[in-house]
């Protein structure tokens, strides 16, 4: 999700649109890297809008279900299984304006658990086709083997490792001019504790197995670029996807694919630019993914063992056809799936949009969330207390992180000289001034006599931010707030 959001949002700006970013940390659990932010996008965080956003978009896991304060709430939420988690249901049927899908098999399974078709809408991912292209630089390799698989992911039951490296020790031998070169992705981070690195071990161990080479470190963009250069066949057996990045980086390289022939890539991929493994859906024995309950059952793709095996050899064994799918993939990936095109895609959604007022503004509940209603039923309103002076680096992602502990917020300023106050009042905090005092109990008292809820909880940014990452948001962010450049 990262270099989806740093990609849509870094055009975006380009392109005009006035925009701030709501950073939101990804939870402990997730050992989510963190990155720097590029500095066109850096400026954008916390950024106070020329009026209230129009438009409040999200994309990040787990999703943040409690609404925006302001504006049309788009959802951007890719699900792999079928059938959604049940406690997504209820906010995208009753209060998000539109969801937004990198792939039609994602939107059938919005669809098929009852979002209606009028709100969910196609906005495929891209590829940075001046970056991946056939003649960047290959990366230099350790194998001596002619011929190159590649796979690149996390090497987990979801993206088919286990059915890939089955498959390739049945389709090859150590004598065969082949090597596969495996680019592991978050064995130590996201996917700790999942990956198949002891599997790949004993395949790379056992008497007469084809080579593999593993790579497990992180790669620099160009880096990867080289890498589907330096290879000649992607390799994608995967079970579930949302829309499968790699596989359309090396087409945009020039590289045909061995994919998946069902699910999410089907928007991108056929039998002219790639060789489709057949799969058979596998529905789960329960309602469920995971801790997650779901509406119905959830279902993946199977793909076939044997045929995957055949298609290696396939692949392997004609190169004209290989060059043949390459070149139609490229152009498929250069004509539909680039980010301007995705870009385009957002700004015809949010030009239709204008046109008609928000979901909960029509139904005369803009000002009242569904999450408030349920709080205030049984229970004490809530109001956090913050007292700040020149706060705008930690005030947006301390007010992000309380976003949904707090009925309200209420912020002290004590003689800011930078935007600290309009971040606050961006966020839709009450703001009130009181003159510094060199001792905290006047400004403790201030603060403690102004909330409407009758629990109250004060601190200052510094320490109510200690969910967040600070300056350097991690892969999870952005939460992103748009308004339309004004029109001439």
């Amino acid at each position: 999700m990262a270099l989806v959001n740093r990609e849509l949002c870094r055009r975006l700006v380009g392109r005009g649109h006035d925009l701030s970013l709501l950073p939101r940390q990804a939870p402990p659990a997730a050992c989510v890297p963190r990155q720097l932010l590029p500095p066109l996008l850096a400026d954008r965080v916390g950024h106070p809008l020329s009026r209230p956003a129009e438009v409040h978009v999200r994309h990040f896991g787990p999703p943040d279900w409690a609404p925006p304060p302001a504006g049309h709430w788009v959802v951007m939420q890719p699900w792999e299984f079928g059938s959604i988690p049940r406690a997504w249901a209820g906010p995208l049927r009753e209060a998000v304006d539109e969801v937004w899908t990198p792939t039609r098999f994602v939107r059938d399974c919005y669809l098929a658990t009852g979002v209606p078709a009028e709100r969910v809408h196609l906005v495929p991912y891209g590829v940075d086709t001046d970056l991946y292209h056939p003649g960047a630089k290959p990366y230099p390799l350790r194998t001596g083997k002619r011929f190159k698989l590649l796979f690149v992911g996390g090497t987990i039951f979801r993206k088919g490792i286990d059915l890939l490296l089955a498959a390739y020790a049945q389709a090859f031998t150590s004598n065969d001019d082949v090597c596969l070169v495996i680019k592991d992705m978050g064995s130590g981070t996201f996917y700790r504790g999942q990956t198949a690195e002891g599997r790949i071990t004993k395949l790379r161990e056992a008497p007469g197995a084809p080579e593999v080479e593993y790579l497990g470190g992180d790669l620099t963009p160009e880096e990867m670029a080289g890498l589907y250069a330096a290879c000649d066949r992607l390799v994608h057996p995967y079970r579930v996807e949302g829309f499968g990045l790699p596989i359309a980086e090396a087409m945009a390289c020039g590289r045909p694919v061995v994919v998946t022939g069902a699910g999410a890539c089907r928007d991108f991929c056929d039998e002219a630019n790639a060789w489709l493994i057949p799969a058979r859906p596998v529905r789960f024995p329960q309602k469920r993914v995971g801790d997650l309950e779901t509406v119905d059952y959830p279902w993946l793709h199977e793909p076939d063992p044997a045929a995957l095996a055949g298609l290696l050899r396939r692949a392997f064994e004609c190169p004209e056809e290989g060059r043949a799918k390459g070149a139609v993939g490229r152009q498929r990936i250069l004509a539909h799936f680039t980010w301007d095109a995705a870009v385009a895609a957002i700004e015809q959604r949010l030009e239709v949009l204008r046109q008609r007022p928000p979901r909960r503004c029509a139904s005369g509940t803009e000002s009242v969330s569904p999450v408030l209603v349920a709080r205030e039923v049984g229970r004490p309103r809530v109001s956090l207390c913050l007292i700040v002076k020149n706060e705008e680096d930690n005030l947006p992602a301390c007010l992000g992180s309380a976003a949904d502990l707090a009925d309200e917020v209420v912020v002290v300023d004590t003689g800011s000289t930078d935007r600290t106050k309009d971040i606050a009042a961006r966020f839709g905090a009450r703001l009130f001034d009181f003159p510094w005092v060199d001792s905290s109990p006047p400004r403790a008292t201030s603060a403690c006599a102004t909330p409407a809820g009758t629990g109250s909880s004060g601190s200052t940014p510094t320490t109510a931010s200690t969910r967040t990452t600070g300056p350097d948001y991690g892969p999870s962010s952005p939460n992103w707030e748009r308004r339309t450049p004004p029109t001439p």
